[in-house]
């Protein structure tokens, strides 16, 4: 409501519809209210705020092992951002107000060092995962990790050391309520001994994405 300064001669401050009336250093002035949005975010923000929650949930569920995964990647920031930062980029489509994963861009380790090869997954008995291999080049004793993630509850777990390359076999027990759900899988290799990546040496191999499962 608008009032009247110094009665009838005097100035108006205060809001009269959709003006606001007032003064600055004794100079009367008014300007416009601005229109209420119901909705203040954009479709844009919607979609970027649903994909870093998606993405923060996986990262967040297997964090020691893409500390390690992403160290070489970590210039400025931890490892644990630049693996968030980076599948926010390459792995979400958010053409639509709810960001979707592009499981098969998902990346949990980035390296040089050599991978598998022909990696093959199985699923024969309810709620394990039988997990097939060639060991390519590298060392017979490398350690083999794996992430998996469960699409429709957007959980992911780690096995940081579940085998070695010479192997070239491994069965997975997923937890119960695990079952019957599509389940996407992760691998990648490192070298027994400690390596740092760091000129030049590889001290772990790209995560390869070895396919989608039903346990």
């Amino acid at each position: 409501m608008g009032k009247l300064k110094n009665g009838l001669h005097g100035g108006i401050s205060g809001k009269i519809g959709n003006l606001i009336y007032s003064s600055w250093k004794g100079k009367p002035y008014v300007k416009t209210r601005p229109d209420k949005v119901k909705n203040p975010r954009t479709r844009g923000q919607t979609a970027s705020r649903s994909a870093f929650a998606v993405v923060q949930s996986l990262i967040g569920g297997v964090s020691s092992f893409v500390r390690d995964g992403f160290a070489a990647k970590a210039i400025g920031m931890s490892a644990y951002n630049a693996a968030i930062s980076y599948n926010l980029l390459h792995a979400v489509d958010k053409s639509s107000d709810r960001a979707e994963l592009v499981f098969p861009a998902l990346l949990f380790s980035t390296g040089l060092y050599p991978g598998l090869t022909n990696i093959q997954l199985q699923s024969d008995e309810s709620g394990k995962l039988k997990i097939t291999w060639e060991s390519g080049e590298g060392r017979a004793n490398d350690i083999v990790g794996l992430v998996a993630v469960n699409e429709p509850q957007n959980r992911s777990q780690s096995f940081s050391s579940f085998a070695r390359r010479e192997e070239q076999q491994s069965i997975i027990t997923f937890p119960d309520d695990w079952k019957g759900q599509n389940i996407h899988i992760y691998v990648s290799v490192k070298p027994a001994e400690a390596i740092i990546a760091s000129k030049g040496k590889a001290g772990i191999s790209e995560s390869a994405y070895a396919g989608v499962v039903v346990v």
